[in-house]
């Protein structure tokens, strides 16, 4: 989906108080000062409005168990958490329901390793975004 500017439209996820989960929120500010780039970055504070943003969606997010920036372009590459009550509902069960209904047509996700340094996600991710960029 595209922003009103024109831009090709990030959707951004992450908590910036829990440490391991902020790193796509950082990532995301970083390259939006830096250079303004060529991608809107939307702040999403809830996987439940996922809808509003179209059938082809493109995430940022912090992944646990990764040791690089990938691109997951199939949910089914995606392990659903455990879940202990109905609040546990996550970005990926959400994605997964999103797309059994046909809700959503395509999901491709920016997936940070967790552990990795914000310095070394952001030029991981703008190489993945001029690359993404060329693609279209």
């Amino acid at each position: 989906m595209e922003a009103s500017n024109g831009k090709k439209q990030v959707l951004v996820f992450g908590n910036p108080l829990i440490e391991n989960d902020s790193i796509a929120l950082k990532v995301a500010h970083f390259i939006h000062k830096k250079n303004g780039s060529s991608f809107a970055f939307e702040f999403v504070n809830s996987p439940e409005e996922l809808e509003k943003y179209g059938k082809e969606l493109l995430i940022m997010d912090a992944v646990n168990g990764l040791d690089r920036v990938q691109v997951l372009e199939s949910l089914d590459s995606i392990r659903l958490a455990p879940r202990i009550t109905t609040h546990d509902f996550d970005l990926a069960f959400n994605l997964k329901l999103l797309e059994k209904t046909k809700r959503i047509d395509k999901v491709r996700i920016i997936a940070i390793p967790q552990e990795m340094s914000v310095q070394m996600a952001v030029f991981s991710v703008e190489k993945l975004l001029k690359r993404m960029k060329k693609a279209k």
